[in-house]
This record gives C-alpha cells, structure tokens and sequence, in this order.
C-alpha cells in the first residue's frame, strides 16, 4: 500500500509530465521526507518545480538546488553532446546516442529529464579511436587505467558532465544470451515485423544514427529488466520514460511486441506499463508488492534485493566464485587479447586483480559479503515473488 509521501510524489510527477493539477486541497505532509524519496530516484527538481508552480512553499535547499542544477545540466549536456556528434562526422565515426540523450526532447522540459551522464555507442573497432579523438580534440580527461567493461568513461572539461563511450549495449554474463544477441546486433539488424534496420542515420548526418522505434523500445525494457535484476531495482523515472514512449503517435508496436516476445520480455514490458499508467492516470497500482520494489529502490539499485536476485542462478559459492574469477566472456572485454590468445586468461585475472582490488572495490565487496550473511528466506522470497511477477527469473 502506498504510503502519503509515496502519494504526493506520483501527484507531482503527473502535474509536471502529464499536465494534471494536483487533487482538491493536496498539501505536502512531511516534506523531508518527499525531499528524500524523490533524491532517490533523481526527481527533486520536479518536487521544487511543482509546489512552486502550485504557490505552495518548498523550503528545502536541496530541491531548489536540483532544480537548478538540472536545467544547468541539460543545458550542458546538450552541448557536449553536439560538440562530440560534430567531432565524429568529420572524423568519420559511426555513433548511436542513448538512453537520456534522445528521451529528453519528449519531455514537456528537457531539463525535467535528467541523466548521470551522456551515452554514445560507436562501432568496437572505433572505440581507440573515439577515445582518442575526444581526449585530443575536445579535451576531455581520461583514466587509461580504468576497469573496462562495455564502455570507457571520459569527462568533459571545465564542467562535471560525464561521457560514457559505448562498444556494446549489454555485456553482462547474468542477463539472456537472447536480449544480449538481439541488442547487441544494433548495427547489422532488422526489425522482425517491418523489416526495417535496428538504426538509420539521422536526416542531414552522415555517421550520427538513430534507434528505430521498435529497437529503442526494446532496449529500454530490457535495460529495466536488466536493472530490476542485477542491481536490484529500477527508478520511477524509468516508468516515466516507458509512460511517454507508450504515449508517442509514431510508435511501431508490431516491432516493439515481436521484439519483446523474442527477448522473453512481453510480460515485463506488459507489467511496468500497467504499473506506469497507473501512476499517471491516478489509479491504484495493478500489483502493490511491485510498486513499493520500485518505489523503495533508488538510483543505485538496492544491493540486497540485487543479492537475493543473484542467488536465485547461483549458489553462495558460485556468486561469490564469479565475483572473485570474472568470467571468460566478460573477462575478454576488459582484455581483448586474450580471444586470440586464452591461455593468458589466468594472467589476466590477475592484472585485474591489481586494478580493482582496490580501496573503492574492496567496500563494495565487503557490502555484497554483508548482504550475503544479512540476507533472510522473507528476503528471497519477496525477489522470487516479484522476478515471477515479472516473469524475468530466467532471462
């Protein structure tokens, strides 16, 4: 059951995004507490933009500072994004913007849509060379000793805009090797139903291209799907991207369904959409246990509900093995040398081991060993009744 602060939240996300005035008489019961439900999924300038624009006082710093920051941000951030879309045309770099980057312009405001951080993905064979080109040309700073994973990160100068370089869209062992194929054949693929290609260059640009409808829909399900499993929790603001692109006249949804029936994602997709309506049209949620996973989450996740998810594929043993041996297929990421060569695997483990063991990795180790020996049989239950809500257990 929804709790008032839980109330008031959903209350301000459908003014700000859908337009509705608040109910008859709304006031705000404890606004630290809102303050801080909405710090967790990055949504406190709505908080501070909403009273405002209502003529009720909202005396917490923090959200007026959010709201600040985040028209600041966007601004920013659309900046940064043209300087990098122009430096790659006339170097001649094929590159797919992500997730916030094209979700932001279907907002009532850009700003309301915040991000972390910009995501671009570029072919894998033009990922050194992106790298490079940022670092030289636009002078963004770079850690070459960063662990690699899908991506490598850079930021920009002279502000705290972080840009994240893509060379796969999911690389994580945990999720289906079905969502992983179809996402990760971004380049060459068609969508099942139009037979139209996954991405298509942007009218006017030569190597900037465009999800098709049906492909950046299913890659935002997924990335919920992903997120709900392996961190153990997805934002509220996810919803809202899934309510506005549920809402768009353009959509394909013969490919945006086939896409989700091949992932095995058509039920998660139909269950986060009921849940996401129902916020916006002010009904009560389809499935209450799902609601208060999402709304008790937070931008990180939740890192005993992502544990007791883990463990449903694994043994104690195994995750903790996993953890300590990354496996092969991950491993190779980080290492490509070692495709041609795999004998080097157990050499690599341990160059690994001298870049991520150390003070940061070590706390989150030691927070994941807590939240093994805190973890109850209600804990895994409650995981398990959700991931079968979901029907995402065995993606």
């Amino acid at each position: 059951m929804r709790t008032q602060t839980q109330e008031e939240l959903i209350n301000i996300i459908r003014f700000e995004i859908c337009g509705r005035p608040f109910p008859q008489g709304f006031a705000v019961s404890d606004e630290e507490a809102l303050t801080e439900l909405a710090k967790k999924h990055d949504l406190a300038h709505l908080v501070f933009d909403a009273l405002t624009k209502n003529g009720l006082s909202c005396n917490s710093q923090s959200a007026m500072q959010q709201y600040f920051a985040a028209i600041w941000r966007a601004e920013q951030m659309d900046h940064e994004l043209k300087s990098i879309a122009g430096l790659f045309e006339e170097e001649g770099i094929d590159f797919i913007p992500l997730k916030g980057s094209v979700l932001r312009p279907l907002y009532p405001e850009p700003w309301m849509r915040t991000s972390a951080d910009i995501d671009i993905l570029v072919r894998p064979e033009d990922l050194p060379r992106a790298t490079e080109q940022v670092v030289e040309k636009l002078g963004y700073n770079y850690d070459p000793d960063q662990e690699k994973t899908n991506h490598i990160g850079v930021s920009a100068p002279g502000s705290d805009v972080q840009v994240e370089l893509h060379h796969e869209l999911f690389w994580e062992h945990y999720l289906g090797k079905t969502i992983r194929s179809i996402v990760n054949n971004i380049w060459n693929g068609k969508n099942p139903a139009s037979n139209t290609p996954y991405c298509e260059k942007k009218p006017g640009f030569t190597h900037w291209y465009l999800m098709s409808d049906g492909m950046f829909y299913f890659y935002h399900i997924a990335h919920m799907a992903k997120h709900i499993k392996l961190a153990g929790g997805c934002t509220v603001r996810s919803l809202m991207d899934l309510w506005i692109l549920d809402g768009l006249g353009s959509r394909e949804e013969r490919d945006r369904q086939e896409l989700l029936r091949q992932g095995s994602l058509t039920q998660f997709g139909k269950q986060m959409s009921a849940l996401a309506s129902a916020w916006m049209n002010g009904e009560e949620a389809p499935y209450g246990e799902l609601e208060q996973y999402i709304m008790t989450g937070s931008l990180s996740g939740n890192n005993n509900r992502m544990t007791a998810n883990l463990l449903h594929d694994d043994s104690v043993s195994d995750y903790v093995w996993k953890r300590v041996f990354l496996p092969y297929n991950i491993l190779k990421n980080a290492y490509p040398v070692i495709e041609k060569h795999k004998w080097l695997t157990p050499v690599f483990q341990v160059v690994r081991w001298t870049k991520v063991f150390n003070r940061k990795y070590r706390e989150k180790l030691k927070t994941q060993a807590d939240a093994l020996v805190h973890i109850d049989d209600e804990q895994l239950r409650r995981s398990q009744e959700i991931l079968n809500i979901l029907d995402i257990e065995d993606i």
